[in-house]
């Protein structure tokens, strides 16, 4: 039996060199075009050059999309750095050393960096229709699958072709990773009115044309592009959804249009909370509606009028009660007095009782 070989060089250029951490811990747990992109990106670092995703996807002959999927997933293990342009465009990879600390987060001074050429941001590419075999290439996709079953759950039923073809195009060919697919999926699922494959693609087409890559993306984009009197208005109706342009709309009437103050718009969200459990935007419109038809403009003014209100439903009642007393006799004074009482002839009863003895 053969007992340890040693491994000597005598190369002493041209070499390139690789962590023992990356070899014993990393690339265990790394497919192999992972671990070739990797390798690549070290020997360019280390020789002072640069290159592109175009360019490592043509020498190994890959994808992109493949490409841009291994820098996604050593960044997500801490030995790579994405950094974007304003454009939101690929414009470094960063290699951080690995040293003791292989997951923790480094300063741009302890980061090796490999400057890319993209020039432009991608086209939106065409839309095209999968072919069975390439949609079971994608079933054995385990993130694609978990979204796909999420989906399902999302829209509370099986997801039809057309829905599968557009949920592919978005993963495949917009590049969407499986965590943003996920957020469009139940973001779709909250919003769209029915038709679930138009909105979702309209959506997605969108989100890649202002280069919004991540969840995060997205939200900060939201956040930003509606104002906090929106958030506002969705808590106080008790909506825990993302608001949409919509809702955004009314709220915005609300304040410009009908000229209400923020206080009383949550002062109408309150009443329609205690009277509506479904369409509280139309319900707080139409309160609102009412309350600018009667120039009502601050809560005192809110106040009179359910006072007045108060008033006159409760003589409707009375004057009601009344007019039933005046038909039937009855002593209105006396509030348990509802039915008529009964009549009797008292000498007639005596006058029977004594025949029948």
């Amino acid at each position: 039996m053969l007992g340890k070989v040693p491994i000597t060089t005598e190369q002493d250029n041209g070499t390139t060199v690789v962590s023992n951490a990356f070899i014993d811990v990393f690339m265990t747990e790394a497919n192999d075009a992972q671990i070739k992109i990797y390798l690549y990106l070290l020997r360019v670092m280390q020789a002072h050059g640069s290159t592109t995703v175009a360019e490592i996807a043509d020498r190994f002959n890959h994808t992109e999309r493949d490409v841009k999927r291994a820098l996604q997933f050593w960044e997500k293990r801490g030995l790579v750095r994405l950094e974007y342009d304003a454009r939101k465009r690929l414009s470094q990879i960063c290699l951080e050393d690995i040293g003791d600390q292989a997951h923790a987060d480094t300063d741009e001074a302890d980061c090796l960096c490999v400057e890319t050429e993209e020039a432009s941001a991608p086209a939106v590419p065409p839309k095209r229709r999968y072919s069975p075999l390439e949609q079971r290439r994608f079933a054995a996709d385990e993130s694609l699958s978990m979204v796909l079953f999420a989906a399902e759950k999302y829209f509370n039923r099986v997801l039809s072709n057309t829905e599968m073809q557009t949920i592919l195009y978005i993963y495949e060919d917009l590049a969407f990773s499986s965590e943003l697919l996920d957020y469009l999926l139940q973001y779709t699922a909250e919003n769209a009115k029915g038709r679930f494959a138009p909105y979702m693609e309209k959506t997605a087409l969108a989100w890649h044309a202002e280069g919004l890559r991540t969840v995060e993306d997205v939200r900060t984009k939201r956040s930003s592009r509606y104002g906090k009197e929106v958030y506002e208005v969705m808590r106080a109706l008790g909506l825990m959804t993302a608001p949409t342009d919509y809702e955004s709309e009314y709220v915005s009437r609300w304040l410009s249009e009908y000229g209400f103050s923020m206080e009383l718009v949550l002062l109408a969200c309150r009443k329609t909370v205690a009277g509506a459990q479904s369409h509280r935007f139309e319900y707080t419109d139409g309160i609102l509606r009412k309350w600018q038809a009667k120039g009502i403009r601050t809560p005192e003014d809110v106040s009179r009028e359910d006072a007045a209100h108060e008033k006159a439903s409760r003589n409707a009642r009375q004057s009601l009660r009344k007019e039933d007393a005046k038909g039937t006799g009855m002593d209105t004074r006396n509030r348990f007095n509802i039915f008529r009482a009964q009549e009797y002839d008292i000498q007639a009863i005596k006058e029977r009782l004594v025949s029948n003895k």
